[in-house]
């Protein structure tokens, strides 16, 4: 008979309480840090509270909403599992978006910055009541096809998207151009992970093997509403990111003479991964819509006809028992 994970988990046996409220207190907390860490002294050009340069608050309020519905899953019971995956693809994602800030603390500034170590200790907790969460249920794993079907189309597309994702992630995604009081111009692409110093590098390098590994672990996890929210934590992260380059372009830029004038547009490279992050989400919808199909199917027919569930039905537990 197939196992376990070739079968949807439902959330009808519900974990302890006091676990739940332990991880979703945690997330909380995690909210309530990154939040606290947007006010004080924070990595930057020159280093400023988030709070006063919109691009850095743009990337804070994304990251906020989407660890606050992970701790709102988490502590209503309503998915669990839900929250877990996505608080995962979050945090997976954002901690190389602090690598790369703490090592840029040091690049332009000797100036102390709080901020950073403030939204660190928020993701060191957040993983904490992802982590104790995802102990209290059981979560499934990867696996190559789903209820001994082959493999769906959708799982390839995935992760298709996932590396183009990846690809345009790391190319420059700003275009700086400038034009002098002579007419002659110039125009310099910001942003390839690959020209900045090392430890910006690492980070940036970290965030997208976060972005493809996360979304191609997704693709073929089991159950499907699993893959679709670590997909959906994937998705926040990297839409923080899209909208912070929006934003920072329509900032004032500085010209580097007077008489000079400057501008700041997005490279192709951004519009690629505005149009990877757009699919993806589109995937983890198509995933979610899948899995609600596939949990109405289990349990329907067969208590509508009388008959007994068997070997496959949930243990009181809420782990499915084995034939």
């Amino acid at each position: 008979m197939a196992g376990w994970s070739d079968r949807p988990l439902t959330d009808c046996a519900k974990p302890e309480w006091s676990d739940i409220v332990v991880a979703g207190a945690l997330l909380v907390v995690c909210v309530g840090l990154h939040i606290a860490a947007m006010f004080p002294v924070y990595p930057g050009n020159p280093p400023a509270p988030v709070v006063s340069v919109p691009y850095q608050l743009a990337v804070y309020v994304t990251l906020e909403v989407g660890w606050a519905l992970a701790a709102a899953l988490v502590l209503s019971r309503a998915s669990v599992r839900g929250g877990v995956a996505l608080g995962a693809g979050i945090g997976g994602v954002e901690l190389g978006f602090l690598i790369a800030d703490l090592a840029s603390a040091g690049q332009v500034s000797s100036r102390s910055t709080p901020g950073v170590w403030l939204a660190l200790a928020a993701l060191g907790i957040g993983f904490a009541g992802v982590l104790l969460a995802a102990s209290a249920v059981p979560m499934g794993k990867p696996q190559l096809s789903h209820y001994d079907e082959p493999l769906h189309p959708r799982a390839i597309v995935q992760v298709v998207v996932a590396l183009v994702a990846v690809a345009a992630f790391l190319p420059s995604w700003d275009s700086y151009h400038v034009v002098t009081s002579t007419g002659q111009s110039a125009t310099v692409t910001l942003g390839n992970a690959f020209s900045q110093p090392g430890g910006i590098m690492a980070g940036e390098v970290v965030s997208a093997l976060a972005i493809g590994a996360l979304s191609i672990l997704a693709a073929f996890w089991a159950p499907l509403a699993v893959g679709a929210w670590l997909t959906a934590g994937v998705v926040t992260a990297m839409t923080s990111q899209l909208i912070s380059a929006a934003v920072q372009v329509h900032q004032r830029v500085a010209a580097p003479a007077s008489g000079d004038r400057a501008s700041l547009a997005l490279t192709g490279y951004w519009t690629l991964d505005v149009a990877a992050t757009v699919a993806l989400a589109g995937l983890a919808l198509w995933t979610g819509l899948d899995a609600r199909k596939a949990a109405n199917k289990q349990f329907s027919p067969r208590l509508v006809q009388g008959e007994e569930p068997g070997g496959e039905w949930p243990s009181v537990d809420g782990w499915p028992g084995q034939n």
